[in-house]
């Protein structure tokens, strides 16, 4: 976890530094403008975000697999999962050796179960979801075009118009909090 908060510190100080920059002046139909200004490491950042909190969710489930069965499972890994049939047939590969009270944790948190963090990171993971960064309006519906005559700041967003800042942050509280409550299990 300690990489996934270090790069969204990256991605909200090169943001930040960015501040100018993220700013388009609206072309005659009211359209702002690419983001050609803006530094591709933001979407980098954002992009090792995303993976490194899916790797501690994958290290959980791999030191699960050795406290529960004595063994490190090379296969073991984090499933996220949109229906309880997906579930149970990756949980024969991905949560090999791990106890059933593990398991009945882990399902707990599936997009199927109706958990929102689970189902965005699973959207976030898709390589093109976290490449498409757009500018959006402060306070607009998402995906709904902004249309202004002058310059105006604007957010950083994923292309669905989840502001990344606060969508990476939110995803870190969730993925942290998840793992704390396992710390018991291991004590």
């Amino acid at each position: 976890m300690f990489r996934a908060y270090e790069r969204l510190a990256d991605v909200t100080e090169e943001i930040y530094r960015e501040g100018s920059n993220l700013t388009a002046a609206a072309d005659a139909s009211g359209h702002f403008a690419d983001l050609d200004a803006v530094s591709p490491m933001i979407t980098v950042m954002a992009d090792e975000t995303v993976h490194n909190l899916r790797a501690s969710l994958d290290h959980l489930v791999y030191q699960l697999s050795a406290l529960d069965s004595g063994n490190h499972h090379p296969a073991a890994r984090f499933p996220i999962c949109d229906t309880l049939e997906q579930f149970r047939t990756e949980a024969t590969t991905a949560l090999h050796g791990i106890d059933a009270a593990h398991i009945e944790r882990l399902d707990a948190v599936q997009p199927y179960r109706g958990v929102q963090w689970t189902r965005r990171l699973l959207e976030l993971t898709d390589i093109n979801r976290q490449r498409t960064l757009v500018l959006v309006a402060p306070d607009s519906d998402a995906g709904a075009p902004f249309y202004a005559s002058t310059e105006s700041t604007r957010i950083l967003a994923f292309a669905d118009g989840s502001p990344v800042v606060t969508t990476l942050g939110d995803l870190a509280r969730e993925v942290s909090q998840l793992l704390e409550s396992f710390n018991p299990d291991f004590a």
